[in-house]
Protein backbone atom coordinates (compact mmCIF):
# COMPACT_ATOMS: atom_id res chain seq x y z
CA UNK A 1 0.00 0.00 0.00
CA UNK A 2 2.54 2.54 0.93
CA UNK A 3 4.56 2.02 -2.12
CA UNK A 4 0.99 2.90 -4.28
CA UNK A 5 -0.34 5.27 -2.17
CA UNK A 6 -0.18 8.21 -0.76
CA UNK A 7 -1.83 11.18 1.58
CA UNK A 8 -3.06 14.20 -0.61
CA UNK A 9 -2.49 16.28 2.36
CA UNK A 10 0.46 14.53 3.98
CA UNK A 11 0.12 16.79 7.41
CA UNK A 12 -3.26 17.22 7.26
CA UNK A 13 -5.35 14.57 10.18
CA UNK A 14 -7.68 12.03 8.37
CA UNK A 15 -6.55 13.53 5.00
CA UNK A 16 -7.62 11.54 1.70
CA UNK A 17 -5.69 9.22 -0.01
CA UNK A 18 -4.82 9.19 -3.89
CA UNK A 19 -3.26 6.08 -5.87
CA UNK A 20 -0.17 6.65 -6.90
CA UNK A 21 -0.53 5.52 -11.30
CA UNK A 22 2.47 4.00 -12.53
CA UNK A 23 4.55 4.12 -9.36
CA UNK A 24 7.44 1.25 -10.63
CA UNK A 25 8.30 4.04 -13.06
CA UNK A 26 9.15 6.54 -10.78
CA UNK A 27 12.96 6.39 -11.03
CA UNK A 28 12.58 6.74 -14.35
CA UNK A 29 10.82 9.68 -13.92
CA UNK A 30 13.14 11.49 -11.42
CA UNK A 31 16.05 10.56 -13.99
CA UNK A 32 14.44 12.51 -16.67
CA UNK A 33 13.59 15.58 -14.56
CA UNK A 34 17.50 15.66 -13.57
CA UNK A 35 18.23 15.42 -17.46
CA UNK A 36 15.64 18.28 -18.11
CA UNK A 37 17.54 20.61 -15.58
CA UNK A 38 20.61 19.65 -17.26
CA UNK A 39 19.62 20.14 -20.66
CA UNK A 40 21.37 23.42 -22.74
CA UNK A 41 24.61 22.94 -20.86
CA UNK A 42 22.45 24.61 -17.17
CA UNK A 43 24.50 22.64 -14.82
CA UNK A 44 24.73 25.59 -12.00
CA UNK A 45 20.87 24.74 -11.80
CA UNK A 46 21.35 21.23 -10.56
CA UNK A 47 18.34 20.25 -7.84
CA UNK A 48 18.36 18.90 -4.60
CA UNK A 49 16.02 16.19 -3.47
CA UNK A 50 13.72 18.67 -2.10
CA UNK A 51 13.34 19.95 -5.66
CA UNK A 52 12.98 16.68 -6.85
CA UNK A 53 10.16 15.51 -4.86
CA UNK A 54 8.45 19.17 -5.69
CA UNK A 55 8.07 18.42 -8.85
CA UNK A 56 6.93 14.90 -8.86
CA UNK A 57 4.45 16.56 -5.91
CA UNK A 58 5.29 14.14 -3.24
CA UNK A 59 6.99 14.66 0.29
CA UNK A 60 10.40 13.81 0.61
CA UNK A 61 9.97 11.23 3.51
CA UNK A 62 7.49 9.17 1.39
CA UNK A 63 8.64 5.73 1.93
CA UNK A 64 8.11 5.34 -2.30
CA UNK A 65 10.00 8.40 -3.16
CA UNK A 66 12.92 7.44 -0.99
CA UNK A 67 12.66 3.71 -3.12
CA UNK A 68 12.58 5.42 -6.04
CA UNK A 69 15.81 7.69 -5.39
CA UNK A 70 17.47 4.22 -4.47
CA UNK A 71 16.43 2.21 -7.56
CA UNK A 72 17.33 1.60 -10.80
CA UNK A 73 17.56 3.61 -13.61
CA UNK A 74 18.27 6.78 -11.24
CA UNK A 75 20.61 5.24 -8.59
CA UNK A 76 22.96 3.68 -11.47
CA UNK A 77 23.02 7.58 -13.30
CA UNK A 78 22.81 10.19 -10.41
CA UNK A 79 24.54 10.70 -7.51
CA UNK A 80 24.84 13.77 -5.30
CA UNK A 81 27.35 15.99 -5.48
CA UNK A 82 28.00 16.25 -1.59
CA UNK A 83 27.11 12.50 -0.14
CA UNK A 84 26.67 13.53 3.38
CA UNK A 85 25.53 17.35 3.24
CA UNK A 86 21.57 17.87 3.72
CA UNK A 87 20.18 19.88 0.33
CA UNK A 88 22.77 18.70 -1.80
CA UNK A 89 22.21 18.72 -5.51
CA UNK A 90 22.18 15.57 -7.91
CA UNK A 91 23.96 15.15 -10.78
CA UNK A 92 23.96 12.87 -14.03
CA UNK A 93 27.41 10.72 -13.43
CA UNK A 94 27.43 10.93 -17.21
CA UNK A 95 28.26 14.97 -16.70
CA UNK A 96 30.50 14.30 -13.67
CA UNK A 97 33.54 16.02 -16.08
CA UNK A 98 31.44 19.30 -16.43
CA UNK A 99 29.99 18.92 -12.80
CA UNK A 100 33.60 18.58 -10.94
CA UNK A 101 34.41 22.39 -12.72
CA UNK A 102 30.93 24.35 -11.36
CA UNK A 103 32.69 27.04 -9.61
CA UNK A 104 30.50 27.58 -6.48
CA UNK A 105 31.89 23.96 -5.32
CA UNK A 106 34.50 25.70 -3.98
CA UNK A 107 33.17 28.37 -1.92
CA UNK A 108 30.98 25.68 -0.46
CA UNK A 109 34.30 23.29 0.41
CA UNK A 110 35.75 26.08 1.71
CA UNK A 111 32.94 27.20 4.01
CA UNK A 112 32.95 23.34 4.84
CA UNK A 113 36.59 23.24 5.88
CA UNK A 114 37.51 26.79 7.42
CA UNK A 115 37.39 26.69 11.61
CA UNK A 116 36.85 30.21 13.37
CA UNK A 117 40.40 30.72 14.17
CA UNK A 118 41.88 29.17 10.60
CA UNK A 119 41.22 30.84 7.80
CA UNK A 120 43.28 29.77 5.36
CA UNK A 121 43.41 26.42 3.64
CA UNK A 122 45.63 24.81 1.34
CA UNK A 123 44.16 24.15 -1.78
CA UNK A 124 46.04 20.65 -2.73
CA UNK A 125 44.20 19.46 0.49
CA UNK A 126 40.71 20.07 -0.85
CA UNK A 127 38.62 18.61 -1.22
CA UNK A 128 38.48 16.57 2.33
CA UNK A 129 37.93 13.18 2.10
CA UNK A 130 34.75 11.46 1.64
CA UNK A 131 33.21 15.48 1.04
CA UNK A 132 32.68 15.35 -2.62
CA UNK A 133 32.06 12.77 -4.58
CA UNK A 134 34.90 10.32 -5.90
CA UNK A 135 33.20 11.00 -8.86
CA UNK A 136 34.13 14.69 -8.95
CA UNK A 137 37.30 14.60 -6.71
CA UNK A 138 39.94 14.48 -9.27
CA UNK A 139 37.51 16.61 -11.89
CA UNK A 140 37.65 19.33 -8.54
CA UNK A 141 41.74 19.72 -8.21
CA UNK A 142 42.20 20.46 -11.56
CA UNK A 143 39.57 22.74 -12.18
CA UNK A 144 40.83 24.42 -8.90
CA UNK A 145 44.36 23.97 -9.99
CA UNK A 146 43.58 26.19 -13.37
CA UNK A 147 41.74 28.84 -11.70
CA UNK A 148 44.29 29.91 -9.41
CA UNK A 149 46.71 29.71 -11.96
CA UNK A 150 44.48 31.61 -14.39
CA UNK A 151 43.39 34.09 -11.86
CA UNK A 152 39.56 32.85 -12.10
CA UNK A 153 38.67 32.31 -8.40
CA UNK A 154 35.25 33.01 -8.10
CA UNK A 155 34.57 36.32 -6.53
CA UNK A 156 34.80 36.27 -2.47
CA UNK A 157 37.72 34.04 -2.37
CA UNK A 158 41.42 34.70 -2.66
CA UNK A 159 44.15 32.52 -2.90
CA UNK A 160 47.98 33.50 -1.78
CA UNK A 161 51.56 31.39 -2.31
CA UNK A 162 53.84 30.48 0.60
CA UNK A 163 55.48 27.45 -1.51
CA UNK A 164 51.99 25.75 -2.23
CA UNK A 165 49.09 27.74 -2.59
CA UNK A 166 46.57 28.56 0.28
CA UNK A 167 42.52 30.18 -0.72
CA UNK A 168 41.10 32.17 2.17
CA UNK A 169 37.87 34.45 1.93
CA UNK A 170 38.38 38.11 0.61
CA UNK A 171 35.87 39.22 3.41
CA UNK A 172 38.76 37.48 6.25
CA UNK A 173 41.24 39.94 4.99
CA UNK A 174 42.02 43.41 7.01
CA UNK A 175 43.31 46.46 5.28
CA UNK A 176 44.28 49.94 6.64
CA UNK A 177 41.95 52.89 6.48
CA UNK A 178 40.80 53.74 3.35
CA UNK A 179 41.47 57.12 2.09
CA UNK A 180 38.82 60.07 1.82
CA UNK A 181 37.90 59.30 -1.84
CA UNK A 182 37.15 55.76 -1.38
CA UNK A 183 35.49 55.67 2.16
CA UNK A 184 31.83 56.00 1.00
CA UNK A 185 31.99 52.80 -0.75
CA UNK A 186 34.05 50.91 1.25
CA UNK A 187 32.39 47.83 2.89
CA UNK A 188 33.66 49.08 6.14
CA UNK A 189 31.55 52.89 5.50
CA UNK A 190 28.52 50.75 4.35
CA UNK A 191 28.30 48.68 7.10
CA UNK A 192 28.96 51.98 9.78
CA UNK A 193 25.83 53.26 7.67
CA UNK A 194 23.70 51.33 9.40
CA UNK A 195 22.87 51.89 13.04
CA UNK A 196 22.59 48.60 15.14
CA UNK A 197 18.71 48.80 15.25
CA UNK A 198 18.68 48.91 11.68
CA UNK A 199 21.02 46.02 11.46
CA UNK A 200 18.49 44.06 13.37
CA UNK A 201 15.63 45.16 11.76
CA UNK A 202 17.20 44.28 8.52
CA UNK A 203 18.20 40.72 9.29
CA UNK A 204 14.83 39.57 10.48
CA UNK A 205 13.43 41.43 7.24
CA UNK A 206 15.95 40.02 4.95
CA UNK A 207 15.29 36.39 5.93
CA UNK A 208 11.64 36.84 6.02
CA UNK A 209 11.98 37.79 2.68
CA UNK A 210 13.93 35.59 1.14
CA UNK A 211 12.04 32.97 2.70
CA UNK A 212 8.64 34.14 1.11
CA UNK A 213 10.63 34.84 -2.20
CA UNK A 214 12.26 30.95 -1.85
CA UNK A 215 8.83 29.40 -1.42
CA UNK A 216 7.55 31.45 -4.40
CA UNK A 217 10.17 30.12 -6.45
CA UNK A 218 10.20 26.73 -5.69
CA UNK A 219 12.28 26.58 -2.55
CA UNK A 220 15.10 25.80 -4.94
CA UNK A 221 17.40 28.15 -2.49
CA UNK A 222 18.09 30.73 -5.10
CA UNK A 223 16.48 34.19 -5.04
CA UNK A 224 17.56 37.43 -7.13
CA UNK A 225 19.14 39.98 -5.39
CA UNK A 226 16.52 42.58 -7.46
CA UNK A 227 13.49 40.49 -5.97
CA UNK A 228 15.04 40.95 -2.97
CA UNK A 229 15.74 45.02 -3.16
CA UNK A 230 12.25 45.46 -4.00
CA UNK A 231 10.97 43.30 -1.14
CA UNK A 232 12.93 45.69 1.23
CA UNK A 233 12.30 49.23 -0.64
CA UNK A 234 12.43 50.74 2.89
CA UNK A 235 16.01 50.16 2.73
CA UNK A 236 18.84 52.59 0.92
CA UNK A 237 21.01 50.89 -1.74
CA UNK A 238 23.81 51.20 0.71
CA UNK A 239 21.76 50.19 4.15
CA UNK A 240 20.86 46.73 2.30
CA UNK A 241 24.42 45.91 1.08
CA UNK A 242 25.86 46.40 4.08
CA UNK A 243 23.17 44.46 6.09
CA UNK A 244 23.52 41.73 3.53
CA UNK A 245 27.52 42.09 4.41
CA UNK A 246 26.99 41.45 7.53
CA UNK A 247 24.98 38.91 7.18
CA UNK A 248 27.43 37.26 4.59
CA UNK A 249 30.20 37.21 7.36
CA UNK A 250 28.18 35.57 9.43
CA UNK A 251 28.06 32.58 7.23
CA UNK A 252 24.24 32.54 6.99
CA UNK A 253 23.78 33.77 3.06
CA UNK A 254 26.33 33.98 0.06
CA UNK A 255 25.99 35.03 -3.38
CA UNK A 256 26.88 33.68 -6.73
CA UNK A 257 26.95 34.82 -10.37
CA UNK A 258 25.28 33.40 -13.38
CA UNK A 259 28.51 31.34 -14.28
CA UNK A 260 27.05 27.88 -15.19
CA UNK A 261 23.01 28.83 -15.76
CA UNK A 262 21.64 28.98 -19.02
CA UNK A 263 20.14 32.02 -18.04
CA UNK A 264 21.78 35.13 -18.67
CA UNK A 265 20.65 38.09 -16.48
CA UNK A 266 18.59 41.24 -17.22
CA UNK A 267 19.87 44.46 -17.54
CA UNK A 268 17.78 45.30 -14.39
CA UNK A 269 19.64 42.04 -12.71
CA UNK A 270 22.79 43.12 -13.59
CA UNK A 271 22.03 46.62 -11.79
CA UNK A 272 20.88 45.31 -8.63
CA UNK A 273 23.97 43.19 -8.70
CA UNK A 274 27.09 43.44 -6.05
CA UNK A 275 30.20 43.14 -8.04
CA UNK A 276 33.11 41.33 -6.82
CA UNK A 277 36.07 40.75 -8.85
CA UNK A 278 34.55 42.36 -12.00
CA UNK A 279 31.53 39.76 -11.65
CA UNK A 280 28.00 40.98 -10.71
CA UNK A 281 26.85 38.34 -8.65
CA UNK A 282 22.79 38.36 -8.77
CA UNK A 283 21.95 35.43 -6.93
CA UNK A 284 21.74 35.10 -2.94
CA UNK A 285 21.55 31.74 -1.46
CA UNK A 286 21.38 30.72 1.95
CA UNK A 287 23.95 28.59 3.83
Amino acid sequence: FSDAAALVFPKQKDGPWYLIAGADQLPTRLLEILQRRCDGGALGDLPTTEELAAEMHVEVAHPFFKKALASPPFSDAAALVFPKQKNSPWFPLSQADQVAGIPRWIETILLAVLKPTVRLVKSDSLPPKSLLHPALVNGFKQSLRHRIEQNELPPGIGAIQNKSWYLFLLEDVRSGAPGAASAQSSPGSDREAVSPGQAGNFEQDFRDAFAHLNRANGSRNFVKLLELRRALGQYARSEFDAGLNQLRRARQFTLEGSEGRAVTPTAMEREAAIVEGGIPLVYCREI
